[in-house]
């Protein structure tokens, strides 16, 4: 009898060059030591077509991505002790449909939140509502401010180590409710 592999647990986090994104790296990086799995550091670029004779070459986002990912890691690495395995990936594409589907085999997605007001951008509502797995933000005091698991994603809770499911309410980051929430998506902290 042939026994099916166990699947390496995954974290998947993305970065975009700012400040949150880099406390979610730290955070993501820490989280992936705790539940034994690796990550896989994600930047996405929208690639520009050339436009006259003094655009940048059409590899060039592509390029800077790659520095970019790689000065992020190197720099959260000096402050992490134990290190898992890391993976950095640059990816074309909408960042928040690339991050979907570069997150699809992930237990875990993990996001910074912007500003001092923990504002989540456009690519966070939609990765919540999309991913196959559970997504957690991060605000800039390494605090988790949301986690949230669709349908879909309630398999990758228990790999994952997520609290139990509540509401966020729509208030100030960090309020929450602790009734269960009956709609399609649960949000947990």
């Amino acid at each position: 009898m042939v026994m099916a592999a166990e699947r390496e647990s995954l974290v998947v986090v993305g970065v975009d060059g700012s400040p949150g994104s880099l406390v979610a790296l730290r955070w993501a990086l820490k989280k992936a030591v705790t539940m034994g799995a690796s990550v896989d550091v994600v930047h996405c670029y929208v690639p520009q077509p050339p436009t006259d004779f003094g655009s940048p070459a059409p590899q060039e986002p592509h390029v800077s991505s790659v520095i970019m990912v790689d000065s992020e890691v190197t720099a959260v690495l000096c402050d992490v002790p134990e290190q898992p395995g890391v993976r950095r990936s640059s990816v074309p594409g909408d960042p928040a449909k690339a991050l979907v589907q570069h997150a699809k085999d992930a237990d875990l997605l993990v996001l910074g939140s912007h500003g001092r007001d923990g504002t989540l951008g456009r690519v966070t509502p939609f990765c919540i509502r999309n991913a196959a797995c559970a997504v957690v933000i991060v605000d800039r005091d390494q605090q988790v401010v949301g986690h949230e698991t669709s349908a879909a994603a309630e398999r990758s809770v228990g790999r994952a180590g997520v609290p139990p499911t509540v509401r966020r309410s729509h208030g100030a980051a960090g309020q929450v409710s602790t009734a269960p929430h009956s709609g399609p998506h649960r949000r947990n902290l």
